[in-house]
């Protein structure tokens, strides 16, 4: 989601930069640099339940170092959105798909963005939710460019492929697995690409 959201931000012609600081290899000082050398008044962050005490000490620091915007995502803002927003560092979430939500937050703030939580004072303010992306061919193919996709592999049993990426053909499942985040976070109606855009993204990559 990290991919395709910051392609449909450079699609409507938004600067974009994505930064993960493991593919880089960066240390937390790097990426604060990085970030003040930006000058970043809007900082978007992708978290999970693992990674979410980590994402959320990050997330306090930049608030620190630079005052900027704190909206997060993910599956553990979606799953567990009151946690989430009551960090006292975090400004808004997003609960559902991030790709059009963010692209709205980026045009026109947080007011009234649909699946959009954020604090307006001392009060959190809950917009309504949004409907998924239907048509997913509609969405540009992720924006891998900006990503340090060169120190990808394929993981314990693919280690000697690299650079390994991988390609979203579907979202959602009818099915309720309880060991798989996918029907809580996409839904249970399966979205699909037509195979023409599946094949047009692979001969890309």
């Amino acid at each position: 989601d990290v991919q395709y959201t910051a392609a449909v931000l450079r699609s409507r012609g938004i600067p974009v930069q994505v930064i993960d600081c493991l593919g880089l290899d960066w240390e937390l000082s790097e990426l604060i640099l990085c970030l003040q050398d930006q000058k970043s008044e809007l900082v978007a962050i992708r978290t999970s339940t693992p990674t979410f005490d980590w994402d959320m000490r990050v997330a306090q620091i930049i608030k620190i170092a630079l005052n900027s915007k704190i909206v997060v995502f993910g599956p553990h803002g979606t799953l567990f959105p009151q946690q989430t927003i009551d960090q006292p560092f975090v400004d808004a979430i997003v609960v559902g798909e991030p790709e059009m939500a963010l692209l709205d937050i980026a045009e026109r703030g947080f007011s009234g963005c649909e699946g959009v939580w954020y604090k307006e004072g001392d009060d959190i303010v809950q917009n309504g939710s949004r409907k998924p992306i239907d048509d997913l061919d509609k969405l540009p193919f992720p924006a891998w460019d900006l990503m340090p996709y060169k120190a990808y592999d394929g993981g314990t049993l693919m280690r000697n492929l690299k650079p390994f990426v991988t390609a979203l053909t579907s979202r959602g499942c009818p099915h309720g697995c309880s060991y798989c985040p996918y029907p809580v976070i996409q839904g249970r109606n399966l979205r699909v690409r037509s195979p023409e855009n599946v094949v047009d993204e692979l001969e890309l990559l």
